[in-house]
């Protein structure tokens, strides 16, 4: 699939339009690139602009007023590479397997063993709904999760050792990129997945990571923890 032709899907946001930038310096030879997703934003009207894209399939417009004035001034031209369908096709499981989706999307943080929490702030605090990122994460032949390694200017890391709520599950993400790298979780162990993180969180965690990771391996299980520290982790 992937070799005739690209489909991608990407989460709503700053993160979606900055992916659209990006992708105008990969190389995708003759192969036709298509939007399959949810929503569609300014960045994918440029990818149009640009010949990048041959299509673009979602459920709803979120453009900026800029971009709206630019659709609407265009609309019959527009209208031969844009279509719009209903949530259940765009988010139907049979169709993103089919079409080989490549998916990305964010998240609150990643644990250890790739574990994501896409909507609340520890564990409580909802920030957001889950959207379609399960329904693309479970589904697409290629699931990404791409974060920044920290928040709060450096203070929190965004990779943790077990994360308080659990929107995307180890089964459902394939790789992790943060701008330290990209951890490619596929095939491997929970100690191979752990090694991988702490590989892309920001370095000045990795030591508290690690530190984290050999207390873990005292218990037992497929997957280890250190319950007692699993939360204050950073302190010990």
């Amino acid at each position: 699939m992937l070799k005739e032709r690209v489909h991608l899907q990407f989460g709503v946001g700053s993160m979606g339009n900055a992916l659209m930038g990006a992708l105008d310096e990969i190389e995708f030879g003759d192969r036709d690139v298509i939007y399959f997703g949810e929503v569609f934003q300014d960045g994918l009207l440029d990818s149009i602009d640009s010949g990048l894209l041959t299509g673009a399939s979602a459920t709803s417009l979120a453009l900026s007023l800029d971009g709206q004035e630019r659709l609407f001034a265009d609309i019959d031209r527009y209208a031969t590479d844009v279509v719009l369908r209903p949530a259940d096709i765009s988010n139907n499981a049979a169709l993103i397997e089919r079409f080989g989706v490549v998916g990305i999307n964010s998240a609150v943080e990643v644990d250890l063993y790739g574990n994501a929490n896409a909507t609340h702030i520890n564990g409580t605090h909802v920030i957001n709904g889950i959207g379609g990122g399960g329904d693309f994460n479970r589904n697409c032949r290629l699931g990404i999760i791409a974060l920044p390694s920290t928040a709060a200017g450096g203070d929190i890391s965004k990779i943790v050792p077990m994360t308080p709520h659990v929107d995307h599950t180890e089964h459902d993400l394939s790789v992790v990129v943060t701008e330290h790298g990209v951890a490619d979780l596929r095939g491997l162990s929970p100690r191979e997945r752990a090694e991988e993180m702490i590989a892309v969180a920001d370095p000045q965690y990795r030591e508290q990571l690690e530190r984290y990771r050999s207390r873990a391996k005292k218990s037992s299980g497929n997957i280890m923890h250190d319950f007692a520290t699993t939360h204050r982790w950073e302190t010990e």
